[in-house]
């Protein structure tokens, strides 16, 4: 399998962040089956971690579920990460808001 990381900044204070895609791995673009996200320590920033185990491009996004419960989808258009074999380890940064 080749692993996925992804580090997305300039979330917003609070909640909880996800990262959602086209692989079954992150939620088949449901957000109730995200990966988790976790926080970094430097306020905005989350790092989410995913082994894929088939295709060599994903498409992802990230989601953001305030303290409110409500849910927010980035407003930056669709991220691709380009797998590039098996044991592979892809690392990306988002930002937020923009591509």
């Amino acid at each position: 399998p080749a692993r996925l990381t992804v580090l997305v900044e300039g979330v917003p204070e609070g909640g909880r962040v996800g990262i959602v895609g086209s692989f079954p791995e992150l939620g088949g673009w449901d957000p109730a089956r995200a990966v988790e996200a976790v926080p970094t320590g430097i306020p905005g920033s989350w790092r989410a971690e995913v082994e894929l185990v088939h295709g060599d491009v994903v498409a992802f996004k990230p989601v953001w579920t305030d303290d409110l419960g409500e849910l927010h989808w980035s407003p930056a258009p669709d991220r691709f990460a380009h797998l590039v074999g098996d044991r592979a380890v892809t690392a990306l940064t988002v930002d937020w808001r923009s591509e």
